[in-house]
């Protein structure tokens, strides 16, 4: 089981809106660890919502830059 199935599961939503992403001031982080917390994180909420047959489109948005 993954990290959002089982509230996925149990409430089987009729809506998911994921918005969180990491963000660090700190130069010295690596930005290849900040995209890849972000695409993990986008990509198993999305993973679980499919296994339990609760989406049925996708949107995606970005913030100004």
């Amino acid at each position: 089981m993954d990290a959002f199935d089982e509230v996925v599961e149990s409430v089987n939503p009729d809506a998911i809106f994921h918005t969180a992403s990491p963000v660090s001031l700190d130069a010295s982080i690596d930005p290849e660890i900040m995209f890849g917390q972000a695409i993990h994180g986008t990509l198993g909420i999305l993973q679980s919502a499919q296994r339990f047959g609760c989406v049925y489109s996708h949107h995606r948005t970005r913030g100004a830059r």
